[in-house]
């Protein structure tokens, strides 16, 4: 009799955790559908990590701006024996992996998705030579309370800008 008792407490248990998996996981991709990326990443973490998660995981990195842990999961996938087939998705892991500078396997994936071969290394020393880099960046200084925006510049040391600042109060420097 407790053999039987032990052994329905463990189906019910199971089965209780099964479906709050199942509750958590749709949740989670409501989350997702609705573009709440940083909250889904931090469910999709607590998940167990089945190849849909993993996938969406990326996603969630990829759109919040952190390559190293979108590629990062995203070659998780494959590791598992799961495959990107997504086009989208196989966009978004080559992006990934040309923020982290690995250039040979984002072209190996830009040619599945492009259709034709890509070579970044030989793009990027082409683009060196055709457009010139010979500009200083220097910081402006902003000590009003508004926010600027939309700056042109007229001559060499002349600038024009709009301004979201007070017109009693001009500050022009």
């Amino acid at each position: 009799m407790r053999i039987i008792i032990t052994t329905i407490l463990i189906i019910l248990c199971t089965t209780t955790f099964l479906s709050a998996q199942n509750l958590s996981l749709r949740n989670t991709n409501r989350l997702y559908k609705n573009q709440a990326y940083k909250e889904a990443i931090e469910n999709y973490k607590n998940l167990k990590q089945t190849e849909e998660v993993l996938k969406k995981l990326g996603d969630c990195y990829y759109f919040t701006g952190d390559m190293a842990k979108a590629a990062f999961t995203y070659s998780s996938v494959e590791d598992n024996n799961g495959q990107i087939t997504d086009y989208n998705r196989i966009y978004r892991y080559a992006q990934s992996l040309l923020a982290l500078k690995d250039y040979d396997k984002a072209d190996s994936y830009l040619l599945y998705y492009q259709g034709k071969d890509w070579n970044t290394k030989e793009f990027l020393k082409e683009l060196e030579k055709s457009t010139p880099h010979n500009f200083t960046v220097t910081p402006i200084r902003n000590e009003g309370t508004n926010s600027d925006f939309g700056m042109s510049f007229l001559s060499e040391s002349e600038v024009l800008f709009a301004s979201s600042r007070n017109l009693e109060r001009p500050v022009y420097a």
